[in-house]
């Protein structure tokens, strides 16, 4: 499942928030906000959609928009593993074997 990244959200902005706002253009499978270790937001979110058309949608339609007086920037997630790492994507050996490598 597509994979958003919301950024310049307002310190206030709940799930429910991010829920809310994106449920407009389609379904919403899930939405965080990101906080501190303290407890604070970070003004950054992740909110998965149903489908790749429904996020290409969400971007069309919410890059730059002003929510709670802040300009909204939406990206796709490209790595889920912590520490950025996708072996999907960034394992330069993926189907090589070990004699292929040497």
């Amino acid at each position: 499942m597509p994979l958003l990244a919301p950024r310049g959200l307002p310190w206030s902005t709940s799930n429910d928030d991010l829920v809310e706002l994106f449920t407009t253009i389609g379904k919403v499978e899930q939405a965080e906000i990101q906080y501190e270790p303290s407890g604070r937001s970070r003004g950054t979110g992740v909110v998965r959609f149903d489908s790749p058309e429904t996020a290409e949608t969400a971007i069309a339609k919410f890059q730059g928009y002003q929510y709670g007086g802040r300009p909204l920037n939406l990206s796709f997630v490209k790595y889920l593993n912590r520490g950025g790492s996708d072996t999907m994507e960034t394992d330069a050996h993926a189907g090589l074997t070990q004699d292929q490598i040497m």
